[in-house]
């Protein structure tokens, strides 16, 4: 059992290595690492959030990842005209025994554009840049020199040569959005985001060679259709794609509203989602005057299930929304993800 979960760490740092971004099941919970178009994409003057995901505790040392973000309108309404809106986040993660880490902080502008004269139609465009940081413990680790034929030795030395334990590197991401708001509650969402921009190079932990860290594309898109007078069934799919990664997640939400008055949006919410060959993601959460909070846990359904127990990740959300105006009417401009 030692030597499966060892042959799991190695080959999930593997993947970390090869440039596969972290992940969020509640992605949309955190707008910014989405897409760069949806900053200010929020019903109000300025957002604060914060994500919080750990993964794999049964299998070995928890993966962490963290995320704090603020963005905020800074000129003009898109109901009116257009809006210019920005922001910036912080993502921290950490993975497995070696402490396989990312620090990574990028700043986010966008600008969302009503595109008719009833404001039903909005589309926007944005840009993100940032640098990020990779770093990792070799004292966490043990190798075969330090195995002394009874035991491990950590006085031992490891027989190892490393080049690096951390680089930096710089990052440009970029966006488009659209936004259908009708005269009642039905509403549609669509955007495409590419990451990676500048294909920054990426230098190894183990010799002085580099590597490009492949773009990403990311295709997403979400309904709130109405079901009855209180509640309506929001389905929801994320694609990315990044070298020789991909990713399918998709499901739905169900909304019961909690309070029926224009410009308030409090309601429960309980999801389904499923991201192909990995997990099966459960969630609820509530959204109460300004305040959005979300919890889900990834059933794992992967190949490392018999490690896993099928245990894969809990995930945490919080938003706050601060509104310096008057509650606008159910017709928003903006999605209504937070």
């Amino acid at each position: 059992m030692k030597c499966y979960c060892l042959l799991v760490m190695l080959v999930f740092a593997g993947l970390l290595v090869r440039a596969q971004d972290l992940h969020y099941s509640q992605y949309m919970a955190s707008p910014l690492n989405l897409n760069p178009a949806l900053a200010g994409s929020f019903d109000g003057d300025f957002r604060i959030s914060a994500n919080q995901r750990t993964q794999w505790a049964s299998v070995t040392m928890p993966y962490k990842t963290m995320t704090g973000a603020f963005d905020m309108r800074l000129l003009g309404h898109a109901e009116k005209r257009g809006m210019l809106c920005a922001g910036v986040f912080v993502n921290q993660d950490q993975a497995g025994t070696s402490q396989l880490g990312l620090f990574q902080s990028n700043a986010s502008l966008s600008y969302t554009l009503r595109l008719d004269a009833a404001a039903h139609h909005f589309f926007g465009a944005g840009m993100q840049g940032g640098f990020a940081q990779k770093s990792i413990n070799y004292n966490n680790l043990i190798f075969d020199e330090q195995y002394n034929g009874d035991a491990q030795d950590l006085t031992l030395p490891s027989g190892e040569s490393f080049a690096n334990s951390g680089f930096s590197y710089t990052d440009w991401n970029g966006g488009i959005h659209y936004a259908y708001r009708s005269s009642g509650r039905f509403r549609a969402d669509a955007g495409a985001a590419y990451a990676h921009l500048n294909k920054p190079m990426q230098a190894s932990f183990l010799s002085a060679q580099s590597s490009v860290l492949a773009p990403k594309l990311s295709l997403h898109g979400s309904l709130s259709i109405p079901f009855t007078s209180g509640t309506s069934i929001q389905p929801s799919l994320l694609y990315q794609h990044q070298g020789a990664f991909s990713e399918l997640l998709l499901g739905s939400d169900m909304q019961f509203d909690l309070e029926n008055k224009i410009g308030f949006n409090n309601n429960l919410f309980l999801g389904l989602h499923y991201r192909t060959t990995d997990a099966l993601i459960v969630l609820t959460g509530m959204t109460y005057n300004n305040i959005r909070v979300g919890v889900s846990y990834d059933i794992n359904t992967s190949g490392l299930k018999p490690a896993s127990r099928s245990r894969g990740g809990f995930e945490f959300s919080i938003a706050y929304i601060f509104k310096k105006v008057s509650r606008l009417s159910d017709k928003k401009p903006c999605p209504t993800y937070l």
